[in-house]
């Protein structure tokens, strides 16, 4: 029960870290799946998990998962609550930076799981290599 939660826990953040890069991609290209748009983890979980990724000290790259997924959410309560609109930020460029952030995560990502000597130590404890 427990390795299946850290698997859970292992791959989790890489896979809404894809969704989400995925759901940009769409909505720039003007298409909108409601699936994409409900993938993600609320709010309320994507804190918790920020808060776990602190105290177990999950590798660099779960962290920048997390962050990014937390600054996706971010951006979409800021679009919700109509600050982009107030400020003049036009959404398509917001989409476009955290597309861009997205695909080099992934690419990072990619790398360091094909050349290992790029890990951290602490990766070692969720079965990261």
């Amino acid at each position: 029960m427990i390795k299946v939660l850290l698997q859970l826990v292992r791959w989790a953040p890489v896979v809404v870290c894809m969704l989400m890069t995925l759901h940009c991609l769409l909505l720039l290209c003007g298409i909108d799946l409601p699936l994409l748009r409900y993938a993600s983890t609320p709010l309320l979980s994507a804190v918790v998990l920020w808060v776990l990724s602190q105290v177990f000290r999950f590798c660099l790259f779960h962290q920048i998962c997390i962050n990014y997924c937390f600054a996706a959410h971010c951006c979409i309560i800021a679009k919700r609550l109509g600050f982009f609109a107030a400020w003049g930020v036009d959404i398509d460029f917001i989409r476009f930076i955290m597309l861009l952030s997205g695909i080099s995560i992934l690419i990072i990502l990619a790398y360091a799981k094909r050349h290992r000597g790029f890990t951290l130590s602490a990766c070692r404890d969720f079965g990261c290599r």
